[in-house]
């Protein structure tokens, strides 16, 4: 199958990359400057400007089964650094990296590199002395030049990333021929860090900002989306065995799912996977810290426990709070007549309470009979795909916590303002161990 390579992976644009191709592969790679710690990955440090480092990671993959696709998102903005600098992690460093996995590409690999949408505002005035410099990255003394032609970190990192967008374009036209396939994009304004410390120091930022349609900036996560679209269009002209190739492949009353369609499809994959199960944590992690004897009683035997424990945290968080369905036909749910294209929202929360299903539905209790909550929904072809994966965490997660904590001490939850999320932005947690 292959392993998937995301750079820059610690935080911002790469961090929500790794979210979103955990379905692409068994093994990946988050690399940084320092390796990130990151669940289900292998964290790797290296350095992009040094080549030696590059071979050691580059051997790490073929060792790993070979490059199923690479995120570069790995680079520094203005701010952070001088001149110097940006021209080399952004362009040399990518340069140096597109060469290192040169041999790892082949049939249906997927390389997408983070360039920026400044390289479109410099793109027009670039010089042919300038165009000469981006297009030999690895020339005699290209540091020295890249700052005589650009000392200024702003000026730099345009140009750097006009170089990025070249440098894609060279590997495009090479790895094409071996069935490989190699894409640039260029975001705005992000909310990451990075972004964050731009729009702080650049007045000019929050002057585009404030002309964009919506005034805000853009998520990681709807950047990171364009990653399942891109990578959909790869799949079908090079199909293989994976969960992206049988979405580009399926078809719903004769038609094919479009890459927006897919794309939104992989959002769902990486965002809801991982907020979902975090957020039932945490209100599962305040449940017991607010009934001590519930804790008291998964520790005493949390193999007889366990498993109910699970699906009262799931009952009691209802992590997905709504959702809303059109009828297909004229029905009725229960005496309340629903015609056809009605919109109808279901409250999850609500039917996790239903005095008609659950006795004493406000108590929070591990040794509550089964009833069959729906945290997951209920059934039928809208049935969350991760029920199983979901409650497998859950288990590890309180399992785990049952062997050595006493007792939870929590704070206030800080909520998200949502009405679909029952999501937990914080929660001071401390806890007293055995």
């Amino acid at each position: 199958m292959g392993a998937v390579m995301v750079t820059g992976a610690a935080s911002g644009m790469g961090r929500a990359s790794v979210e979103h191709l955990r379905g692409l592969s068994d093994t990946i790679f988050a690399v940084d400057i320092h390796a990130p710690q990151i669940d289900g990955t292998i964290g790797v440090a290296c350095d992009i400007t040094d080549p030696a480092a590059i071979a050691s990671l580059c051997a790490m993959v073929s060792e790993a089964g070979g490059l199923r696709a690479l995120v570069h998102a790995a680079g520094i903005s203005p701010t952070m650094d001088n001149a110097r600098r940006v021209w080399e992690v952004n362009l040399l460093g990518t340069q140096l990296l597109l060469d290192g996995i040169d041999p790892l590409v082949g049939q249906g690999t997927a390389v997408v590199c983070f360039s920026s949408v400044a390289a479109h505002h410099v793109a027009p005035y670039v010089t042919p002395e300038q165009a000469a410099l981006l297009n030999d990255p690895l020339g005699d003394d290209f540091l020295d030049r890249a700052v005589a032609a650009a000392s200024d970190s702003g000026y730099a990192y345009g140009l750097s990333k006009v170089g990025v967008q070249w440098a894609v374009r060279r590997a495009a036209s090479a790895w094409g021929r071996r069935g490989g396939r190699a894409v640039s994009i260029s975001p705005g304004l992000i909310d990451t860090p990075m972004g964050q410390l731009e729009y702080a120091n650049q007045p000019a930022m929050r002057r585009m900002l404030d002309q964009t349609p919506l005034a805000r900036m853009g998520s990681a996560d709807e950047i990171a989306s364009v990653l399942g679209s891109d990578l959909a269009a790869e799949r079908r002209g090079n199909p293989t065995d994976d969960l992206l190739t049988a979405l580009v492949q399926a078809e719903v009353d004769g038609h094919g799912l479009t890459d927006q369609e897919i794309g939104s499809f992989v959002v769902l994959l990486g965002v809801a996977g991982n907020d979902t199960t975090r957020n039932s944590i945490a209100h599962g992690i305040q449940a017991f810290a607010e009934n001590p004897d519930q804790w008291t009683l998964l520790c005493s035997d949390p193999e007889r426990y366990l498993v109910g424990a699970v699906e009262e945290i799931l009952r009691w968080a209802s992590p997905v709070m709504t959702m809303r369905r059109t009828a297909t036909a004229d029905t009725f749910v229960g005496d309340q007549p629903i015609a056809e294209n009605d919109y109808l929202v279901m409250f999850y929360p609500s039917a996790n309470r239903d005095e008609r299903v659950f006795s004493d539905p406000w108590k929070f209790d591990i040794s509550r009979e089964a009833a069959g909550n729906v945290a997951f929904g209920g059934g039928g072809p809208h049935y969350c795909l991760g029920a199983n994966l979901a409650r497998t965490q859950l288990r590890s997660v309180f399992g785990e916590l049952a062997k050595s904590v006493k007792a939870f001490e929590v704070g206030t939850p800080e909520l998200l303002l949502s009405a679909f999320v029952h999501g937990v932005n914080s929660l001071d947690c401390t806890v007293v161990l055995d």
